[in-house]
């Protein structure tokens, strides 16, 4: 009901706008130097604070507690409240503007303490102002809706406006935020020429390479042009720019955008619209994503040879086909690794890092970050090892919560509140991917899925209320997250909290082939595999700087015994006769218990008299 009354407002407030002559943008701020992505909350830092020099377009602006945010300004915080910003002197045609239009973005901070009506008014000049409600839309974060405008009459040139919250009755805090100010002049007769758009910024969705993207439509108004307007974007442009109907060359119309990008990786570009020498940007952002490979059965199987095969590959710039096999042998760590994640009730929050290998691990130098509530980046939270920590070899070392009374005793170190307030590496949740980190600043090992990898088929919430255990014939830490190398319990479970131990022997990879293949290959061959090899297969994507999680690991079927047996396949042929050892035998002279290996990579057990 909020929205068609602001629509029905807006639609009047437009009328009143309309005159004999054309609007002129006389500053147009997008504060498109405001790059932070933090939604900032209650607790600022000086970092943060918006200043016109560093943040502004235009020069000129004056402010109070005003923070950077997304393309946007933020104002006021917990302590401190009644933010406002002050636009720089305007230059009018006139010593006297008949009619000023004021077009902005503003929202309140999207909680129940903050109620908030946005005020303009001219400044120094009470009985001019205007109020619009800051709960009744979210234009700032959605920039498809349409701003908020304002008409003033008689507004002498040189003024300034001022921007400032109201709280509404109820209101604890007045946090808002302001964005895209456009203010135009009406002129009879406009001299010069001018390009103005609706919003100068577009935010779009996380996009999957191989989906539709949304679309994002942007107003574009032409003043005074002699020439047509033409777009300029980056070569290999990441975002599709389509006039739509009703375009007119000189006084523009809507421009439709998409988000159409090759590769995986976060994208933040300016698309220049001009005509002559008018120009006005639009910056576009967007963070697209690949999917992970999905490995499917091995085809045309033989004793030394099979084709692996996979699909969903749009976006890749190239593809690595592992190709390996298992010898069962004494099990060493390869380096520091986790082996245990507990995400529970309240700051119930604990990590154990294992020294597998067998020399002790001093940890200066290593460190853990992690992601904030899936955003992206292990780039917020922190946790340094101490210079003097060492882990001997087969020991552990633990980090908890310093709140976590049933682990904080026995954890080898415990972190509070204070110790990194809202970036303290126990405030973790279910959203939120941890790395380990060695001195060099290589990424060793990582608890959970990056929001880079989260998708339709990998959950965000990977780790919210459970306790992750890692398998004890697990050795190798990875770079991404693998869940079948974990044991899931229920929230809060904590059982043997600072022990873990590899078993003594087990399956060890050894690799036989790797292979690096072009983008769009969805099969290889493999062959010369040595006889007496069962062999598995991996596929893992790479686009731009980013690599998918690994596929499921598949079994090639190439080594015959009792554990490859699937069943009878009607239109297959049989390809080799195997012992029970899984030694190949002489079809003809075969006696006994046999496996008979068929052509699509199935295999039967006959018995031969």
């Amino acid at each position: 009901m909020k929205k068609l009354f602001i629509s029905f407002s807006l639609a009047a407030i437009s009328t009143m706008a309309a005159g004999a002559g054309e609007l002129v943008p006389v500053l147009q701020e997008n504060f498109s130097r405001c790059t932070s992505t933090t939604i900032q909350g209650g607790y600022l830092a000086e970092n943060y604070y918006f200043t016109a020099e560093d943040h502004a377009d235009n020069a000129g602006w004056t402010s109070n507690n005003a923070y950077v945010s997304e393309r946007a300004v933020k104002f006021s915080a917990k302590t401190k409240p009644a933010g406002y910003v002050v636009t720089p002197a305007l230059n009018f045609s006139t010593t006297t503007a008949s009619t000023v239009v004021v077009r902005f973005r503003a929202q309140a901070w999207a909680h129940k303490d903050d109620l908030v009506n946005v005020c303009v008014q001219v400044e120094g000049d009470a009985s001019t102002v205007q109020k619009i409600d800051g709960n009744a839309s979210s234009n700032v974060s959605e920039r498809n809706e349409a701003p908020f405008e304002m008409t003033f009459t008689n507004v002498p040139d040189g003024a300034k406006f001022r921007f400032f919250p109201e709280k509404k009755e109820g209101a604890v805090t007045d946090r808002w935020f302001l964005s895209d100010v456009v203010i135009l002049e009406e002129q009879e007769q406009p001299s010069g020429a001018h390009i103005c758009t609706g919003a100068g910024y577009q935010r779009f969705d996380d996009l999957m390479i191989g989906n539709e993207s949304e679309h994002r439509y942007v107003a574009v108004a032409g003043t005074g042009l002699a020439s047509d307007i033409t777009i300029e974007q980056q070569e290999g442009s990441a975002f599709k720019v389509e006039k739509a109907a009703g375009w007119d060359n000189r006084k523009g119309g809507t421009l439709d955008i998409t988000f159409d990008p090759a590769i995986a990786a976060s994208h933040d570009e300016t698309i220049t619209i001009k005509a002559g020498a008018a120009s006005q940007s639009i910056v576009a952002y967007g963070h697209s994503k690949v999917y992970a490979p999905i490995a499917d059965a091995a085809t045309d199987v033989t004793a030394n040879a099979f084709t692996a095969n996979w699909h969903r590959v749009d976006g890749y710039d190239h593809i690595v086909l592992n190709v390996y096999t298992y010898d069962q042998a004494p099990l060493v760590a390869t380096d520091l690794m986790f082996t245990k994640y507990i995400e529970g009730k309240s700051n119930n929050r604990a990590l154990e890092i294992f020294n597998g290998t067998p020399e002790d691990i001093d940890l200066a130098g290593y460190a853990l970050r992690m992601e904030s509530n899936g955003s992206g980046g292990l780039t917020f939270g922190e946790y340094v090892f101490p210079d003097i920590a060492v882990i001997p070899a087969g020991a552990t070392f633990t980090v908890c919560n310093s709140n976590y009374s049933a682990l904080r005793d026995i954890a080898s170190v415990t972190i509070g509140f204070n110790n990194g307030g809202y970036a303290n590496i126990t405030t973790f949740t279910g959203d939120d991917a941890i790395g380990l980190f060695a001195p060099d600043g290589r990424l060793i090992d990582l608890l959970g899925y990056e929001s880079i990898d989260v998708n339709d088929e990998v959950s965000g919430n990977w780790g919210q209320d459970k306790s992750f255990y890692r398998k004890s014939n697990i050795y190798e830490p990875t770079d991404k997250f693998i869940a079948s190398q974990w044991d899931v319990h229920e929230m809060d479970y904590c059982e043997g909290y600072g022990q873990h131990c590899l078993d003594a022997t087990g399956p060890v990879k050894r690799i036989i082939k790797t292979l690096t293949l072009e983008r769009g290959t969805t099969s290889a061959r493999i062959e010369g595999i040595p006889d007496a090899t069962p062999c598995f297969y991996t596929v893992q994507g790479f686009s731009g700087e980013r690599k998918t999680p690994v596929s499921a690991e598949i079994r090639a079927g190439n080594y015959s015994g009792i554990a490859d047996i699937t069943g009878d396949s009607s239109d297959a042929q049989p390809t080799g006769t195997y012992d029970l050892a899984g030694r190949r035998i002489d079809d003809a002279t075969a006696t006994g218990i046999v496996i008979v290996r068929m052509s699509d990579g199935t295999a039967r057990k006959e018995i031969r008299r």
